[in-house]
């Protein structure tokens, strides 16, 4: 039982460590500090959508231990998930979306759909 209690804090401190870098790089980048090794914004998108994919993992992994795929929460992450790929996906390939036209606004756009996708991701494990 103690592997299990272990297994699950390091998991909740690799998710608290990769959010904090997450929200460092983007408040870094919004106030327009330069960040090594991170040149463009459209790098910084980059970086932010594998951070994001980082602390889903933890998430994924116990959906699947439980089985709860087709839960209504574990649903919304899903399609909140699909909506950080699109946007991430085709304003780092130049093909903006209608209303999301700029790298930047498309990291204000994935950085309040992925704080929603943590709050969702929550809520199931804290309920369920």
């Amino acid at each position: 039982m103690k592997t299990n209690e272990m297994t699950m804090m390091g998991n909740t401190f690799t998710t608290v460590i990769l959010g904090v870098l997450a929200v460092l790089l983007v408040g870094l980048t919004l106030y327009g500090k330069k960040i090594p090794f991170v040149t463009s914004e459209k790098a910084v998108l980059f970086w932010l959508v594998m951070l994001g994919m980082a602390m889903c993992t933890r998430g994924i992994g116990r959906v699947a231990a439980t089985g709860q795929w087709a839960h209504p929460l574990a649903l919304l992450a899903y399609i909140i998930g699909a909506a950080i790929l699109v946007i991430g996906i085709t304003l780092w390939l130049g093909k903006p979306i209608s209303i999301i036209t700029t790298p930047r606004q498309a990291l204000v756009a994935i950085t309040l759909l992925g704080g929603a996708k943590m709050i969702v991701s929550g809520l199931h494990h804290y309920l369920f």
